[in-house]
């Protein structure tokens, strides 16, 4: 089978795949830079329907030029249509506390998905963890709660937002490295469009119709309002974004077919770094040394995983494994 960046794969290519996680981990950290640059005059169900809808147009065009409408029709429409649902659910928590946290904050939440990994991988599928991997989830349970603190006064529950897209992010990666591995990036990024579409478009729809207060709505803009008035910069922001969404998820796709979860997950990490970067140089955020602590501890116990897990697939013989999405 030949190399196509936007056919599946079915063999790993190591070198490959940590430039394309690089690349798609650069323009989707600054994407969701532009998520929370643009909250405060959008709400969530707009702007995700307006980038769906650049999603779609940008996916159509390319499968067009390439006269590979037929993509569109994924080869495990079941799996495909599981994960599409798991994907909406993680970037609606992964953004719905946009206008409150810093992008480091949000970040470290995601990428306590690991944890979930491990986790599931002893409810659902029965393996066995052993002492590695329980040290490996404490350090990074640990990395969070330094992030999170939720003994401390200013603590809320929003803050538990990204942990809840990290557990969805962990499904999002067993569906991806297993039965979606064959599937083009491409029908992946269009399901995740129009997936996208329906349900930020009901989304929509319930929020407009709940009888609420001014005061509550003004409480949680970005949540309780349907749809504020369109400008020309919320309609060319959300089409910066679906470029940059499109790009990073054929790339981050593409990346995890072909590689092995424990070789690319140092360089999955360095999107905490970038968040940090386009926090700083968008919002004057800076993470203090508890947080930068936190997202150290985060990143060694995934690391760890990962290699715990390649260590353990080496010895049992080759058999598919997890990556993440992003």
């Amino acid at each position: 089978m030949s190399w196509s960046l936007f056919e599946g794969s079915d063999r790993d290519q190591p070198a490959t795949a940590a430039v394309l996680i690089l690349g798609a981990l650069a323009v989707l950290s600054f994407q969701d830079a532009l998520v929370k640059f643009v909250a405060p005059h959008t709400s969530l169900w707009q702007f995700q329907i307006l980038r769906a809808l650049f999603n779609l147009s940008f996916v159509a065009l390319i499968l067009t030029m390439r006269r590979q409408l037929v993509l569109f029709l994924p080869r495990r429409p079941r799996a495909v249509a599981v994960r599409t649902v798991v994907m909406v659910t993680t970037m609606i928590f992964f953004f719905a506390g946009a206008p409150f946290l810093t992008l480091a904050e949000m970040g470290a939440g995601l990428y306590t998905y690991p944890i979930f990994n491990t986790a599931l991988s002893w409810l659902i599928l029965r393996e066995r963890v052993g002492p590695w991997r329980i040290g490996a989830v404490f350090l990074a349970a640990v990395g969070a709660l330094l992030i999170i603190r939720p003994a401390a006064n200013d603590f809320s529950a929003v803050q538990l937002l990204p942990v809840a897209a990290g557990f969805f992010y962990a499904v999002n990666s067993i569906l991806l490295r297993g039965p979606c591995r064959a599937e083009s990036p491409l029908t992946l990024a269009a399901w995740v469009g129009l997936g996208f579409l329906v349900a930020c478009g009901i989304g929509a729809v319930t929020v407009g119709t709940l009888d609420l207060s001014d005061d509550q709505r003004a409480a949680w803009p970005f949540l309780l309002n349907a749809w504020p008035g369109l400008t020309l910069f919320i309609l060319g922001l959300a089409a910066l974004a679906s470029v940059c969404n499109v790009i990073g998820n054929v790339l981050i796709v593409k990346g995890y077919q072909s590689g092995e979860l424990s070789w690319l997950a140092p360089f999955d990490y360095s999107y905490l770094i970038l968040a940090t970067f386009w926090g700083y140089v968008l919002f004057a955020e800076l993470p203090d040394q508890i947080a930068i602590a936190g997202m150290s501890l985060i990143a060694v116990g995934g690391i760890l995983i990962a290699w715990r897990e390649n260590s353990l697939k080496r010895r049992a013989g080759p058999t598919s494994s997890a990556g993440p999405m992003s």
